[in-house]
Formats: C-alpha cells, sequence, structure tokens
C-alpha cells in the first residue's frame, strides 16, 4: 500500500531535479530577451524624429489632462451621489446644469485655471457662474443672467465681474517696438521710448446689454458698462514698477478712478460652416460687418467717445472645412491722451489682436490690425491654421500710414466637439522677434464682448 503512494512520489521527483539541471545547464548560452534568433519585427523601434514628435505633443496633451481633470471628477460626484439629477428635480424645475472647467494661458503671462457652471431653466433664464485662479496673473468671479424674448430675437443679458491682474505691462504709448531698460523716469504721454514696467489692477464691473435681431442676419446692439478700476505698482522683484520707469503724474488713471460707458451698433453676421456635416462652431464662410460707437465718462478727465469697425470675411476653397479668412479691427478714441485713462486706449497684442507680441503691448488713441489666416482640417474634430496679421497704433486718425506696421504670423491648432469650440492653442512671432504660445482648453470659450474689453 506504501508502495503505491512512495513510487509516483519518486517519479515526480526525479523529473523535477533532471528539468531544473537542464534549466541551469542552458541558461548560460539563453540569449538575452529581445535578442532571439528568426525575429521578424527588427527595425521597428521608434526614430529620433518619432521619439521627438512624441516629447512635443506631450506638452497640450498634458494641459489638455489637467483641464479636464476637474470634469472628471465631477462626474465621478455626479455618477456616485447623482447631483445633477437632484439639481434638476428640486431647483432647476425641469432645466438642466452643465457645468465645464477651463484652462487658459497668455503668453508672458501666466494661467488661469477655473470652471463655469451654468443653468438653463425652462421657459426661464439662462444663468452662468464663472471662477478663475491664476495666482499672480488673474483672479476672477462673474455671474451672468440672460434672458430671451420676442420668439429668440431680443436677448437681454446682464453681468458682474470682479478681477484681479497681479502682473500687467506698460510699455508706453505709441508704436515704438524697441525697448530700454533703465534711466530715468520717461513721460508716458509724449515719450517715443519704449520701456517694460508692471502694474496691478482690480477691475470690479456691471454690464447691462441687449442684443435684438432686426431681419435676417441683422442685428441691433447696445448695452452701459460700469467700472470701478484700481491700478497700483508691484513689487521691483517682479520688474520695473510703472511709478518707477514712468512719471506718475503722466500715467492717466493712476492710481484708480470709475467710468461708465454707453454704446450702440450695428451688426451683419453670417458666418456659419459651409455646410451641415461641419461643426456648429467651426466659421468656413459667410462674412461680418460690425460698427460700434458710444461715449464714455470717467471721474480724472472730460467725457469722450469710442468709436470700432470689425471685417471679416471667410471664403471656402473646398468642400472640406478648408477656408482663407480676411479680417480688419479698427478702434480709437477722440479724448487726448491727457484725458483717457492709460488703460483705456486702444491697444494691439496678445491673443486676439497682432498676435506674436505681448498682451496690450501697444497703446494708442488709435489702433488697427488685418490678418489672413488659412485653415484646414487634420480630422473631424482637429483643424489647424497658418495666419499672418499686420497693424500698429497711430496718435491719432490723421497720422494713419503704412510705414512702421508690425507683423507676427504662426500657426495654431483648434479643437472642436459638434456645438462647442474645445480649445485653440496658436505659437507665434513677429518681426521684432520673440516667441509666444497662447491657448484655451476651455469649452466656455468666446471672445469678449466689446463692453467686457473696455476696463
Amino acid at each position: 500500500m506504501r508502495d503505491r503512494y512512495v513510487r509516483p512520489i519518486v517519479v515526480v521527483a526525479v523529473t523535477a531535479a533532471l528539468a531544473v539541471r537542464g534549466a541551469r545547464a542552458e541558461t548560460p548560452t539563453a540569449p538575452r530577451p529581445g535578442d532571439e534568433s528568426g525575429r521578424v519585427d527588427e527595425g521597428t523601434r521608434d526614430s529620433a524624429g518619432r521619439k521627438v514628435a512624441r516629447t512635443v505633443l506631450w506638452v497640450p496633451r498634458a494641459f489638455w489632462e489637467l483641464a479636464m481633470a476637474p470634469l472628471r471628477g465631477t462626474l465621478w460626484l455626479n455618477g456616485r451621489y447623482e447631483l445633477v439629477a437632484r439639481l434638476q428635480q428640486d431647483f432647476l424645475f425641469g432645466g438642466y446644469l452643465v457645468i465645464s472647467p477651463f484652462v487658459r494661458h497668455e503668453s508672458g503671462y501666466g494661467f488661469t485655471l477655473g470652471a463655469q457652471v451654468a443653468a438653463y431653466f425652462e421657459d426661464g433664464p439662462e444663468v452662468r457662474l464663472t471662477g478663475g485662479y491664476g495666482g499672480s496673473f488673474q483672479n476672477l468671479v462673474g455671474a451672468s443672467v440672460r434672458w430671451r424674448s420676442l420668439g429668440e430675437r431680443l436677448t437681454l443679458r446682464l453681468d458682474g465681474i470682479y478681477e484681479k491682474r497681479q502682473r500687467d505691462r506698460f510699455f508706453g504709448l505709441g508704436n515704438d517696438p524697441h525697448e530700454i531698460e533703465r534711466g530715468a523716469p520717461l513721460d508716458a504721454l509724449t515719450s517715443p521710448i519704449a520701456r517694460e514696467s508692471f502694474y496691478r489692477r482690480r477691475i470690479e464691473r456691471a454690464i447691462v446689454s441687449a442684443d435684438l435681431r432686426v431681419a435676417g442676419k441683422l442685428h441691433l446692439r447696445g448695452g452701459v458698462s460700469f467700472a470701478d478700476v484700481l491700478i497700483e505698482p508691484t513689487e521691483e522683484g517682479v520688474g520695473p514698477p510703472i511709478t518707477v520707469a514712468f512719471i506718475p503724474s503722466t500715467l492717466i488713471g493712476l492710481p484708480d478712478y470709475r467710468s461708465v460707458y454707453g454704446e450702440v451698433g450695428v451688426m451683419w453676421d453670417s458666418r456659419g460652416p459651409t455646410n451641415g456635416w461641419q461643426p456648429v462652431q467651426l466659421v468656413t464662410s459667410g462674412a461680418l460687418v460690425a460698427a460700434y460707437a458710444g461715449l464714455q465718462d470717467t471721474d480724472v478727465g472730460p467725457e469722450f467717445w469710442r468709436y470700432a469697425l470689425d471685417l471679416q470675411y471667410f471664403i471656402p476653397l473646398a468642400v472640406g472645412p478648408r477656408s482663407l479668412s480676411l479680417r480688419f479691427h479698427g478702434e480709437g478714441v477722440t479724448g487726448e491722451r491727457d484725458e483717457v485713462p492709460f488703460t483705456e486706449l486702444p491697444s494691439l497684442g496678445g491673443a486676439v489682436y497682432l498676435r506674436g507680441y505681448l498682451l496690450e503691448r501697444f497703446r494708442d488713441r488709435v489702433a488697427a490690425v488685418a490678418t489672413a489666416e488659412y485653415q484646414w482640417d487634420l480630422s473631424r474634430a482637429l483643424h489647424a491654421s497658418v495666419f499672418g496679421d499686420v497693424g500698429r497704433v497711430y496718435p491719432g486718425l490723421d497720422d494713419l500710414t503704412l510705414d512702421g506696421l508690425r507683423f507676427g504670423f504662426g500657426i495654431a491648432l483648434e479643437m472642436h466637439s459638434h456645438n462647442a469650440l474645445l480649445g485653440r492653442i496658436s505659437l507665434a512671432t513677429s518681426i521684432d522677434g520673440g516667441a509666444f504660445v497662447n491657448f484655451y482648453l476651455d469649452p466656455v470659450h468666446a471672445v469678449q464682448s466689446r463692453l467686457e474689453r473696455i476696463r
């Protein structure tokens, strides 16, 4: 009986010992993993170019992951606790709620991280709450209420915005691109020399506006903006404070001012996608003609007029979403340099007007910029473009000239869903040098209305 169990055990033990001995004998001469003979996948390792491309593309991917992290967390909370369903049932009365995180970056200034919560009430107003934190760049809190009536033809809107910008730049007035670093304080009103300086700005703003679609593509627009602005120099460690680089008495609006601005305008807008297969937010055809005029009153000088003209024309070049866009923006004030706060003067530079330069790099009483941009699709959700911007600022309408134009150019990528522009990343430079990366990973991003830009 004992032999019945012992014999199989002995056979298994001997077999295992022989297998281990054979493995030990073969191990010293066995090829390392990846060096076996007869491999058919040799030469498929990534080239240096692919590694570089993957490294470069990691940057926008990392920012996108960062922007979407709050959204993913919100979705998890909603799935776990059904927050949206409870809000819609107990508070929105049949409406719905949308939460959209965003990441915004302005080259040379920094980041703003935040989110917007939009509540849509059934047969009621649309309410939006926005909050963003940018550390040394920009902190903001805003609220907006929008009503639609007359069969969606009339839109009434009320906005309240509180914004702190900790590291804004002022280079002086005029078109000179060359900077001097140190020296005696400059007269900001008359000196043609540019000098980089820094200041802090706190803005409290309330806006009441209306948009009436008169017929077809024709709109009448108007509104009133109330603003309280505080301007302070930054610490020396950030950069030259504005009150050290320039004579304080020539900085109109320093240290604070209050402003009331009323505006009316007319707009004809036929822009949109070429066909129904393209994303709704992708503009590849149509035109925009808009003219505005308004009266602004501040407590640091006499009242003055503002005026502006915007022209856009999109030329579709193929059945797919490929187009050439031509744009012009011009803006001016009737007040003299010593009557208008320097932050209210028209400016060029940044991610919208005259890319390839810092935000608000050039200021004066008149600003004009023209743009040509070619756009094509990389996929249904991703579109690329190359662009060129040319423009400058002027002391007045009598000084308009084509001499001394500033020129910026670059490339851009846009990400779209079917109903929204999710983000835009641009890389630009100019004839004066420098490289500027601006991006908006922002499902709720839209170019600010004119009333919001009037500080």
